[in-house]
């Protein structure tokens, strides 16, 4: 998603679609994944995925913990502070509200807790 929205939507379909034998499939994959990857994601997109995942837990926050997210996203958006600030928030309403879902996802494990020493 925050690589590129479109390439996700057309590996979904490409995952989806049966008709085709499997192998065939896997390079279409493979071919959409490489040129996903082949560009930076941008700081919109990187937005656009935290809002996606906020949604996931947007019903279960409180108003002050919702406004204190847009608050931090929109600081994020000016460069004020760093991606990590909302990546972490966003793992610790993962773990809260246990979405075992989310807490598999790169995006918010993006490095393994070995590397970070």
């Amino acid at each position: 998603m925050t690589f590129s929205p479109k390439n996700l939507k057309i590996m979904g379909q490409i995952v989806a679609n049966d008709k085709i034998p499997f192998f065939q499939r896997l390079e279409k994959y493979k071919e959409n994944l490489a040129e996903a990857f082949s560009k930076s994601p941008t700081l919109k997109r990187h937005y656009n995925t935290v809002l996606h995942i906020f949604g996931y837990f947007s019903d279960l926050l409180t108003k002050k913990e919702k406004a204190n997210f847009i608050r931090l996203t929109n600081r994020f958006i000016e460069r004020k502070i760093p991606l990590s600030v909302i990546i972490e928030l966003l793992r610790g309403y993962a773990l809260r509200f246990n979405n075992e879902y989310l807490l598999v996802q790169r995006y918010l494990n993006p490095f393994p807790e070995e590397l970070e020493n």
